[in-house]
């Protein structure tokens, strides 16, 4: 073990070393692990604005068709930001408010191109990073051009063994792939008090993906039961029908007065119970897509910096998908991985003001949410296990999260460590590696880049 700890020390000083595994094989014989030790080390290096490392399920809720701000406050449609008509939203931004204890919010949330309107290619970017060329609102389907086989963030949860969930409001009026609107058979709408009901599919992410369109959806009126029988998904979609997402008035003329939708008490209970974090987006600009117009975006969380902090960081939907990607520990970075979404940017979709910030989620511009969130320090790694399922095979397992990959020497160098090059099996939320043994000595670290 002596040698070992020596490995420790000198590993120390390599920010990508994370563990390190010795492990020494004999082909001729079954594996024998004649020292094995697994050893933390403390990065060197940390992120500009890190995410906790202990985020628990995630609820995002959509909204419609409104700016954050705006050159003209109350020229139509109106801006959020200190508007009598949404008290709500604004008490959470609002310093030394009780509602704002655990909210942040981005000032400078910009939409994620020129031109990527009108709401559909909004909402598939939320799940491709991309608006794939889409740039109209018609169901999905392949006569459209808008029912795809792409990768997208929740084939990804699929294939890394994380729960997901769609809640639309409406949707049990028809199918998750056709919009329709009409007067509900009996009852009003708990939130708005009509007796209208109004499902669209432009604002259902899920739905233009073969392998997800149809899939894990649910009527909104479905939530508050989930929620209080402790069966929500670890990320969790929920979609107000077109009126109750600010995007159309009722027949009646309804006015949105700043009803908290999804219900502030267990809002509340969500966000401090479990390291739960809410998200409140909305879809687009309008008006522009320069800087002079922004999108709300809040946060709410026992995390979250709180106290209606305001970030002034640059963010835009690309910044949501890349802190789900983080989040979950999938793979949006490394060209060789089994699940990479590598979706590109349509031609369409120039470059928004400042340039950069419509980039895949893989680019150095575009920022996580990070800074919304308390904790600025690099998440601890994960750990390294190894088992032996048969006499000439080595099995090693860590966690499917942070983007890690596995190393190799045959020496305790801080040098000349490689990639393995043997197949990684995600499932369940965690990878390993099959190794067949070989003569000597083989030191395993995880290195993150």
């Amino acid at each position: 073990m002596k040698r070992l700890g020596r490995v420790a020390r000198r590993c120390h000083s390599d920010a990508c070393c994370q563990f390190v595994l010795f492990v020494n094989r004999s082909f001729k014989r079954p594996p024998v692990l004649l020292l094995l030790a697994i050893f933390l080390f403390q990065l060197s290096t940390t992120r500009t604005h890190a995410l906790p490392a202990n985020i628990g399920r995630i609820f995002m809720i959509g909204f419609e068709n409104h700016n954050f701000t705006q050159p003209t406050p109350t020229s139509s449609p109106q801006q959020i930001y200190a508007n009598s008509a949404a008290p709500y939203i604004n008490s959470l931004i609002t310093p030394g408010n009780s509602n704002a204890t655990y909210v942040s919010y981005c000032k400078r949330y910009y939409n994620t191109g020129n031109g990527v309107h009108p709401s559909e290619p909004n909402y598939i970017w939320q799940q491709a990073g991309s608006n794939l060329g889409i740039l109209a609102d018609n169901d999905p389907s392949t006569a459209n051009g808008n029912l795809f086989t792409v990768e997208h963030f929740v084939h990804q949860l699929d294939m890394a063994g994380i729960s997901w969930h769609n809640y639309e409001e409406d949707v049990e009026y028809t199918t998750p792939i056709v919009s329709k609107s009409g007067t509900r058979p009996s009852g009003t709408n708990a939130y708005n008090g009509s007796t209208q009901y109004n499902y669209a599919c432009k604002h259902n992410p899920m739905c233009f993906c073969t392998n997800s369109w149809q899939r894990n959806v649910s009527s909104l009126t479905n939530f508050i039961t989930d929620l209080h029988n402790n069966t929500v998904a670890q990320y969790n979609w929920l979609m107000p029908d077109i009126i109750n997402c600010m995007h159309t008035a009722t027949s009646a003329n309804f006015t949105y007065r700043g009803t908290n939708y999804t219900g502030g008490t267990d809002q509340c209970a969500v966000a401090e119970g479990d390291n739960a974090v809410i998200i409140i987006r909305f879809d687009e600009t309008e008006g522009g897509d320069t800087t002079n117009y922004t999108i709300p975006e809040i946060v709410i969380s026992r995390l979250a910096k709180g106290n209606a902090y305001a970030s002034s960081v640059v963010m835009s939907h690309s910044s949501d998908l890349k802190t789900m990607e983080e989040v979950y520990g999938l793979n949006f970075t490394n060209p060789a991985g089994a699940y990479y979404l590598s979706n590109s940017i349509a031609s369409g979709a120039t470059a928004a003001t400042p340039a950069g910030t419509y980039n895949n989620i893989g680019g150095a511009t575009v920022n996580d949410l990070g800074d919304l969130f308390a904790v600025q320090q690099t998440s601890a790694p994960p750990n390294l296990a190894i088992t032996f399922p048969a006499s000439n095979s080595v099995v090693i397992a860590w966690p499917n999260t942070g983007g890690y990959t596995l190393q190799q020497n045959s020496l305790p160098a801080t040098t000349n460590w490689t990639p393995n090059s043997n197949t990684v099996t995600t499932a369940n939320g965690t990878n390993t590696v099959a190794i067949d043994p070989l003569n000597g000595n083989l030191f395993f670290r995880l290195s993150q880049p």
